[in-house]
């Protein structure tokens, strides 16, 4: 299974269009194997997020890809829930979440 197919299982239940926005946003990391999803949705999330800072992109027409980025972090959180073997690890997975987000978006304020 594919990180596309994994966020696509998880995701059936979402707007189609955020589903797009979403993998449109993994761009080439929608590849790779599912087991890599939790790091994926953080790198896309951060890209994606950066991307809308970078741009100035705060007005309503926004709101999709600011949604996808929301969406992709919490499916990174939930693959970390999942998958982690334990709390710590799952800690870790948050830890590093919060800060690649954190790190794009404070840099270009």
């Amino acid at each position: 299974m594919t990180v596309h197919e994994w966020v696509e299982q998880r995701a059936h239940t979402a707007p189609g269009t955020l589903v797009s926005a979403m993998l449109d946003a993994l761009s080439e990391d929608a590849r790779l194997p599912a087991e890599r999803a939790g790091d994926a949705c953080v790198a896309a999330a951060a890209r994606a997020l950066d991307r809308i800072v970078t741009e100035h992109r705060f007005e309503r027409d926004s709101a999709l890809p600011l949604l996808a980025v929301d969406a992709l972090a919490t499916l990174a959180f939930e693959h970390a829930a999942e998958y982690g073997p334990s709390v710590q690890a799952i800690s870790a997975a948050a830890a590093r979440g919060i800060h690649a987000l954190g790190t794009s978006s404070l840099a270009r304020v």
